[in-house]
Protein backbone atom coordinates (compact mmCIF):
# COMPACT_ATOMS: atom_id res chain seq x y z
CA UNK A 1 0.00 0.00 0.00
CA UNK A 2 2.88 2.36 0.84
CA UNK A 3 5.01 1.63 -1.85
CA UNK A 4 2.92 3.68 -4.77
CA UNK A 5 2.88 6.94 -1.81
CA UNK A 6 6.66 6.61 -1.93
CA UNK A 7 7.29 6.53 -5.32
CA UNK A 8 4.81 9.44 -5.90
CA UNK A 9 6.52 11.56 -3.55
CA UNK A 10 9.79 10.85 -4.77
CA UNK A 11 8.65 11.37 -8.35
CA UNK A 12 7.28 14.61 -6.79
CA UNK A 13 10.46 16.16 -5.09
CA UNK A 14 12.77 15.01 -8.03
CA UNK A 15 10.21 17.71 -10.00
CA UNK A 16 9.89 20.12 -7.95
CA UNK A 17 13.14 19.92 -6.06
CA UNK A 18 15.40 18.59 -8.43
CA UNK A 19 17.24 15.02 -8.51
CA UNK A 20 20.47 16.62 -6.13
CA UNK A 21 18.34 18.08 -3.33
CA UNK A 22 18.64 16.86 -0.13
CA UNK A 23 15.36 16.10 0.70
CA UNK A 24 14.95 14.21 -2.89
CA UNK A 25 17.60 11.82 -1.74
CA UNK A 26 16.63 10.79 1.56
CA UNK A 27 12.95 9.89 -0.14
CA UNK A 28 15.00 7.07 -2.04
CA UNK A 29 15.20 5.27 1.55
CA UNK A 30 12.04 5.47 1.99
CA UNK A 31 11.18 2.84 -1.66
CA UNK A 32 14.53 1.03 -1.05
CA UNK A 33 13.33 -0.09 2.51
CA UNK A 34 10.02 -1.21 1.20
CA UNK A 35 12.08 -3.25 -1.41
CA UNK A 36 14.38 -4.62 1.24
CA UNK A 37 11.45 -5.93 3.70
CA UNK A 38 9.69 -7.42 0.34
CA UNK A 39 12.88 -9.57 -0.19
CA UNK A 40 13.81 -7.18 -3.67
CA UNK A 41 17.29 -6.90 -3.15
CA UNK A 42 18.17 -5.89 -6.81
CA UNK A 43 15.39 -2.88 -6.70
CA UNK A 44 16.55 -1.78 -2.87
CA UNK A 45 19.95 -1.90 -3.95
CA UNK A 46 19.87 0.21 -7.03
CA UNK A 47 18.09 2.73 -5.45
CA UNK A 48 20.55 2.82 -2.45
CA UNK A 49 23.23 2.99 -4.51
CA UNK A 50 22.12 6.23 -6.41
CA UNK A 51 20.78 7.86 -3.43
CA UNK A 52 24.75 7.46 -1.72
CA UNK A 53 26.40 8.44 -5.12
CA UNK A 54 23.63 11.76 -4.93
CA UNK A 55 25.31 12.35 -1.15
CA UNK A 56 28.67 11.77 -1.64
CA UNK A 57 27.87 14.24 -4.52
CA UNK A 58 26.23 17.18 -2.99
CA UNK A 59 26.79 16.36 0.40
CA UNK A 60 30.22 14.53 0.44
CA UNK A 61 31.00 12.61 3.41
CA UNK A 62 27.67 13.41 5.91
CA UNK A 63 26.06 11.62 8.10
CA UNK A 64 23.41 11.11 6.01
CA UNK A 65 25.77 9.69 3.51
CA UNK A 66 27.07 7.24 6.27
CA UNK A 67 23.71 6.26 6.86
CA UNK A 68 22.55 5.35 3.37
CA UNK A 69 26.28 3.34 3.39
CA UNK A 70 24.69 1.58 6.21
CA UNK A 71 21.51 0.41 4.64
CA UNK A 72 23.33 -0.50 1.19
CA UNK A 73 25.35 -2.88 3.75
CA UNK A 74 22.11 -4.18 4.77
CA UNK A 75 21.18 -5.19 1.49
CA UNK A 76 24.89 -6.71 0.67
CA UNK A 77 24.19 -9.21 3.39
CA UNK A 78 22.07 -10.58 1.41
CA UNK A 79 24.42 -10.97 -1.25
CA UNK A 80 27.46 -11.58 0.55
CA UNK A 81 29.02 -8.65 -1.17
CA UNK A 82 29.72 -6.80 2.01
CA UNK A 83 33.86 -7.03 1.01
CA UNK A 84 35.25 -3.77 2.09
CA UNK A 85 32.34 -2.01 2.89
CA UNK A 86 32.55 -2.68 6.33
CA UNK A 87 35.78 -1.57 6.85
CA UNK A 88 34.51 1.63 4.44
CA UNK A 89 32.12 2.07 6.74
CA UNK A 90 33.50 1.86 10.11
CA UNK A 91 36.93 4.16 8.48
CA UNK A 92 34.26 7.04 7.42
CA UNK A 93 32.08 6.79 10.87
CA UNK A 94 35.47 6.48 12.94
CA UNK A 95 36.75 9.68 11.58
CA UNK A 96 33.09 12.04 10.74
CA UNK A 97 31.33 10.60 13.78
CA UNK A 98 34.30 9.42 16.50
CA UNK A 99 35.07 6.41 17.47
CA UNK A 100 33.07 6.84 20.50
CA UNK A 101 30.00 6.92 18.98
CA UNK A 102 27.03 4.23 19.10
CA UNK A 103 27.14 3.64 15.40
CA UNK A 104 30.92 3.78 15.16
CA UNK A 105 31.24 1.20 17.71
CA UNK A 106 28.12 -0.80 15.79
CA UNK A 107 29.97 -1.05 13.02
CA UNK A 108 33.63 -2.05 15.19
CA UNK A 109 31.02 -5.35 16.02
CA UNK A 110 29.87 -6.22 12.49
CA UNK A 111 33.29 -6.17 11.44
CA UNK A 112 34.64 -8.41 13.99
Amino acid sequence: ETEPLQKEALDLRREVLGEKHPNTIMSMANPAAIYHEQARYGEAESLQKKALHLQRETLGEHPDAISSMANLVLTYRQYDKTEGIYQELLDLRQEVLGEKYPNTISSMVDLA
